[in-house]
């Protein structure tokens, strides 16, 4: 398609009704307002208008959109982070096809360069503002420590479960959190653009095996990140170190470097130096840091969970440890938990495999029903057999309902416009039918008062004539009757004539005025 099909199409796009206050509509979604940008498009607040639900929705790079290979990566990538459901994740729902797209003003056009047969991806709204605007209430855009901790808490636990599932972030910075502070003054944190993150296809007690690239924001990116190393879950912790980092002393680690502009002295900072200690932390806090930060990925924490733990002067409190090296990942099992027999409903003990009272096997999310191994806390496969575990089924099972349920609200808005499109022709139909009707009524008058017109003529011109003919016959036979009875002389006859002439003009006169 050349540049003036684009224009002609976007132009076609910009015909339609918007509702007042939106500033557009793409299929059922109204556009209400922009919320920002990203790597790969401009982001705006939608609104579901057979739902009422609100949504983010997100354009795609028209690079992108022009490669059918990247567009193949993309659905690739697209598929693995959908499924990532967390309280503190702002989930990537589905890609939406655009069929038909209404633009109110010539700005936002320009904006979205969107055209029916393009992509956007549909993600859950994030309400509140990013984590660099919300720092910006404290002085100087100093988070107390506490503060920072809880924040990067439930972004640690966003990340921790995104490890869970291979995925990892690449991409952690105060601009890719969004805070909602509710009304009792909590706070909630949750991740955005996940849609960046890439598979770690190797287990996660390993690092990933795919060849990273520089992707990510400078001052939050890992040594590994700079040198085009593997990355792995080590990586998102190193960026979320850099983040808890400049909270507390608003400013990231190497600020002085990253102030230079220059590639060399940047990344001679990240490979070699050593960031400097926090007055705000305490001797532990500051060592948890560092360790978070070091230059090897193996000498950083297990998880970000482990990270935060540390903080907080707590040990370790992950039931599965991921270790950013090729060593197996342990798994320590409590034995004072007690387990629920789903038949007789009596409790067991957490090491049971079959009830002790009625016998029946024990359905349990720690072991692998198959080899029995032992299962992670939020492990979705089998390290042993590679079978999958309940919480990959019950994952599966709610993303195929989530998938079913988009799929009804499609087939749904699919008959409701079909029938809101028969319902048009039918009412086009009808109104042709009655204007029709209409001017056959009004043509049919017009007849009937020309034919009404035309019999009053021809009633007045035959009256005329009938009077006309009766003065010729009655008038001469009537006088000279009377002249011949009264045997007037000549001179009565000269009286006589020019009287009778005066009364024939007079009504000569009469039907005259009746034939008008």
């Amino acid at each position: 398609m050349n540049d003036f099909d684009n224009e002609e199409q976007s132009m076609r796009t910009m015909r339609g009704d918007t509702k007042e206050g939106t500033l557009g509509r793409i299929d059922q979604y109204d556009i209400i307002r922009k919320l920002g940008g990203g790597g790969f498009g401009v982001v705006y607040l939608v609104r579901d208008t057979q739902s009422d639900v609100e949504y983010a929705i997100k354009t795609l790079h028209p690079l992108l959109k022009s490669n059918s290979e990247e567009m193949e990566n993309l659905r690739s990538q697209f598929k693995l982070v959908s499924k990532l459901n967390h309280s503190h994740i702002a989930s990537a729902m589905y890609l939406h096809p655009v069929k038909e797209v209404v633009y109110a003003n010539e700005d936002v056009r320009k904006e979205l360069r969107l055209s029916s047969g393009d992509f956007v991806m549909v993600m859950k709204y994030a309400p509140g503002v990013t984590l660099s605007q919300w720092r910006k209430q404290f002085p100087n855009g100093i988070v107390p420590v506490d503060k920072a901790i809880d924040i990067c808490k439930q972004v640690a636990s966003a990340l921790n479960y995104a490890h869970s599932e291979k995925i990892i972030h690449r991409d952690i910075k105060p601009s890719n959190i969004m805070v909602e502070t509710r009304e009792d003054k909590s706070v909630i944190a949750r991740v955005l653009d996940f849609g960046l993150a890439a598979e770690i296809r190797s287990s996660m007690s390993r690092v990933s095996t795919e060849k990273g690239d520089t992707s990510g924001t400078r001052p939050y990116m890992a040594p590994e990140q700079w040198q085009g190393k593997k990355q792995g879950a080590a990586t998102d912790q190193y960026a979320l170190a850099c983040m808890f980092y400049e909270l507390v002393s608003g400013a990231v680690p190497f600020a002085g470097a990253f102030e230079t502009g220059d590639s060399v002295i940047m990344t001679s900072a990240v490979k070699n130096e050593l960031p400097d200690s926090l007055d705000e932390l305490t001797a532990d806090q500051n060592n948890a840091v560092l360790k978070a930060l070091s230059k090897d990925m193996k000498q950083r924490f297990a998880s970000c969970s482990d990270f935060i733990a540390a903080l907080n002067g707590e040990k370790p409190n992950s039931m599965v440890s991921i270790i950013a090296s090729s060593q197996e990942v342990t798994v320590s099992m409590p034995t004072t938990k007690k387990i629920i027999c789903k038949i007789c409903k009596s409790e067991n003990d957490i090491t049971s495999l079959f009830c002790e009272k009625c016998g029946a096997k024990i359905e349990r999310d720690d072991i692998c029903s198959k080899c029995g191994a032992e299962l992670g806390e939020a492990q979705m496969f089998c390290r042993k057999c590679g079978e999958k575990t309940p919480l990959c089924l019950a994952e599966e099972k709610a993303e195929a309902e989530r998938r079913a349920h988009f799929e009804e609200e499609e087939r749904k808005a699919r008959e409701k416009e079909e029938a809101v499109r028969q319902a048009r022709e039918k009412a086009e139909l009808e109104r042709q039918t009655r204007e029709e009707k209409e001017r056959k009524a009004q043509e049919e008058a017009e007849r009937q008062a020309r034919e009404k017109v035309e019999a009053k003529r021809k009633r007045r011109s035959a009256l005329k004539k009938l009077i006309i003919l009766c003065l010729c016959i009655i008038v001469p036979h009537f006088v000279y009757n009377h002249v011949k009875k009264q045997q007037l002389q000549q001179e009565l006859l000269e009286i006589c004539i020019p009287e009778l002439i005066n009364n024939m003009v007079q009504i000569l006169k009469f039907l005259k005025q009746i034939s008008l």
